[in-house]
């Protein structure tokens, strides 16, 4: 290894606890990327369309538990604690 770079060290799920190869790693990360790449562009439409309120939750739903709990600092636009979808379409309360 050369001096500076971190080891590759990423576990396999714990009921093998075996390492994962170089590209079983690589494609781990290649699918967490592609989700998080989905979920920020599904953000920005329900952010650009109104967001709480005004736009359909439906494109960001499939990236969060129905029992989710979101925190937002006060100080942003949709600041509060979110409890679960339903919160994040203004149909309940925060």
């Amino acid at each position: 290894m050369r001096p500076g770079r971190a080891k590759l060290d990423v576990r396999s799920p714990p009921a093998t606890g075996r390492p994962l190869d170089k590209a079983d790693a690589v494609t781990a990360t290649n699918a967490t990327k592609s989700v998080l790449e989905g979920m920020y562009a599904a953000e920005a439409g329900y952010v650009a369309a109104g967001g709480p309120g005004e736009a359909s939750f439906a494109p960001l739903a499939e990236f969060f538990s129905p029992d989710v709990v979101l925190h937002q600092a006060e100080a942003m636009p949709y600041g509060g604690t979110w409890h679960g979808h339903q919160a994040w379409n203004g149909s309940s309360s925060r």
